[in-house]
């Protein structure tokens, strides 16, 4: 997030403040399951949207300078599935469950038109691991939903970026059994 700000700053001659919210191991099934999937809310979904109005709200509190200043919430950028491959039923929810997110995050933040970003969690490069494994349910189900939430959903101003091209090949990871261990590096 520190090159992605750096990067965004060069180009607008705004100030750019990014809320981050993050937390490891979580499921969109469960964990941030946006309201309109139906059952209980991901404790998550409350989290993030709470911590995002929170530092809105906080702002002239916690950047004495930005006093006076007008916010708006300009992007959102959402990088999650990993744990959602951990599960078949999980993975195979994962598309209805990121179109809800989608729309529910919009409607919660009060911006309907807010550009979303969802960067591609399939785990590991080009090769398709066997069905039923954790990384075959990764590719086989939670990227091409991510991929068909986008294209499909019936959302405008959302896209995916491809994160496979960063994966480093498995023997240079430094744990033996767990392939493809640098992630996100």
């Amino acid at each position: 997030e520190l090159a992605f700000g750096h990067l965004i700053a060069e180009d607008e001659e705004s100030r750019i403040l990014i809320i981050k919210t993050a937390w490891g191991g979580k499921s969109l099934a469960e964990d941030f399951r946006p309201p309109s999937a139906g059952g209980t809310t991901g404790t998550y979904y409350t989290q993030m949207i709470s911590d995002i109005n929170e530092a809105i709200q906080n702002i002239e509190e916690d950047f004495p300078s930005f006093i006076g200043g007008t916010v708006e919430i300009s992007g959102f950028c959402w990088f999650q599935g990993w744990n959602d491959g951990d599960e078949l039923a999980f993975a195979q929810a994962y598309e209805q469950n990121l179109n809800n997110l989608i729309r529910d995050v919009r409607r919660d933040l009060n911006t309907p038109d807010l550009p979303f970003v969802v960067a591609l969690t399939g785990h590991g490069s080009y090769d398709i691991e066997p069905e039923g494994t954790w990384q075959g349910n990764l590719q086989r189900h939670v990227l091409p939903a991510q991929i068909n939430a986008i294209e499909n959903g019936g959302h405008d101003n959302v896209v995916y970026v491809d994160t496979r091209d960063f994966w480093p090949i498995a023997d240079q990871s430094p744990e033996e059994d767990f392939g493809f261990h640098w992630y996100n590096n």
